[in-house]
């Protein structure tokens, strides 16, 4: 699919989220109107797919399938191959996979990607059950997620970072109802799938919620102590050599990097269509050091003037700024990690997280859910002054989105200083729920 019949693809499924958000706010209430709608969605999410640029099921055929193959028949092959292209998880993390891979392989996959399907679906329920005002925008939330192009991404190349979605939501209701042992327990699970989810432990710790920090380490000990009993230290020092070390300080330029390093990787004239290490120069650290750490400060100094977050509107505000944080922070952050974003979107959509106060917030705010849904694609450019062009702005526009998103967010989140309402709206929320154990 050309880049004019994706986008022109992409444009009407805008439009038709656009028209079932205003139709049905509330949700489809007959059954006519929810088979409407159900119709409408699939043909949606079916052309966003379509419209992104990459191999089908790429990641599940050339990882998951032939590790839950591998696991237990022959785990020595199991990190056989480059990292980028193949499994990169914690050996323990292909058992789940194994019960997938006794099938053939197109019935495998059909069976993962009906486990993802429900896993996308039950995400849009959780964050439409957030609150009173989520509950009165089921219509825009769900239609928000048809249009998500990072989210249909991770179902094409048959990923699990949509199932890891679910994880997060659930932590993130746990943060608010104050089960912090289950929060912490949720985000080490996802951590143990995800890598960079690992650096949540170091925002609970700074927010003193040690019980979160206690469940997260529970969670990730006892996943690895239980990997390296099954599976024997040998498979893990290969996991280690093979997909950890040759990562490590080095840049990948891929156009579905969109971290920061990866924007720095091509700025620095990395080949976009390249997933090898990048072999640096000295300023590039320098830079890339530089710039991580203003990220971190300024994420930090707004944390701590904002105070500790009371409520759930700033127990959410707080998350998702962290959650975006991660996303830039971290070297590599595919493209399909940002579906995580619907979080935060999702709670600006309905209300729960408010817009900053001023003119422009709002058209920030739109830009970034366009740029931050907008499916993945390549560009292949050979005139030199287009090529610049492409490789350094249009191939990193999910990161740039997430960077005014990360900043709207630290505006709310200094708005919403130690707010006496929240306060006693947190006060009111730990009462109640301690009346109904």
């Amino acid at each position: 699919m050309s880049h004019a019949e994706a986008y022109s693809a992409y444009a009407f499924v805008v439009a038709l989220a656009v028209m079932l958000a205003r139709r049905y706010p509330e949700g489809p209430r007959s059954r006519r109107e929810r088979m409407i709608a159900l119709l409408a969605a699939g043909a949606g999410a079916a052309l966003v797919t379509g419209a992104t640029d990459t191999p089908w099921f790429g990641d599940y055929e050339s990882a998951y399938y032939p590790a839950g193959k591998l696991i237990f028949a022959a785990p020595a092959l199991l990190y056989g191959g480059e990292c980028a292209f193949g499994f990169v998880n914690l050996p323990l993390v292909a058992v789940p996979f194994v019960p997938f891979s006794l099938f053939p392989y197109r019935v495998a996959v059909a069976l993962f990607t009906a486990v993802g399907l429900w896993a996308i679906v039950a995400c849009a329920r959780s964050l439409a059950s957030w609150s009173d005002a989520t509950r009165g925008s089921v219509g825009p939330i769900f239609a928000l997620f048809i249009a998500n192009g990072p989210l249909w991404y991770s179902v094409r190349e048959g990923n699990s970072t949509h199932i890891v979605l679910l994880l997060l939501i659930g932590a993130l209701y746990a943060l608010r109802d104050g089960k912090e042992l289950r929060a912490g327990g949720l985000l080490g699970l996802a951590a143990t799938v995800k890598l960079p989810l690992v650096l949540f432990v170091f925002y609970l710790a700074a927010r003193m919620r040690f019980r979160a920090v206690l469940g997260f380490i529970l969670a990730v000990v006892l996943l690895a102590v239980v990997s390296v009993l099954v599976h024997g230290f040998e498979l893990h020092r290969l996991w280690a050599e093979q997909c950890l070390f040759p990562y490590a300080g080095k840049p990948v330029a891929g156009f579905n990097v969109q971290s920061l390093t990866g924007f720095l990787a091509r700025l620095y004239g990395g080949d976009t269509y390249s997933w090898t290490p990048m072999a640096i120069r000295g300023s590039f650290k320098v830079v890339q050091h530089l710039l991580s750490a203003i990220l971190a400060l300024v994420v930090a100094s707004v944390f701590i003037r904002g105070g500790k977050p009371r409520g759930p509107s700033q127990t959410a505000v707080e998350f998702s700024a962290f959650l975006s944080f991660i996303l830039l922070f971290s070297p590599l952050s595919w493209t399909h990690y940002f579906l995580v974003l619907l979080i935060p979107m999702a709670l600006l959509l309905s209300g729960d997280i408010p817009l900053p106060r001023g003119r422009a917030w709002p058209f920030a705010w739109l830009v970034t859910l366009l740029l931050c849904s907008l499916p993945l694609r390549g560009f292949k450019v050979d005139m030199a002054a287009f090529k610049f062009v492409a490789d350094r702005v249009l191939a990193s526009l999910h990161f740039f989105a997430t960077l005014v998103l990360l900043g709207i967010l630290l505006r709310v989140r200094l708005e919403q200083r130690a707010k006496p309402e929240d306060a006693r709206n947190d006060a009111q929320r730990k009462e109640n729920a301690l009346s109904h154990r």
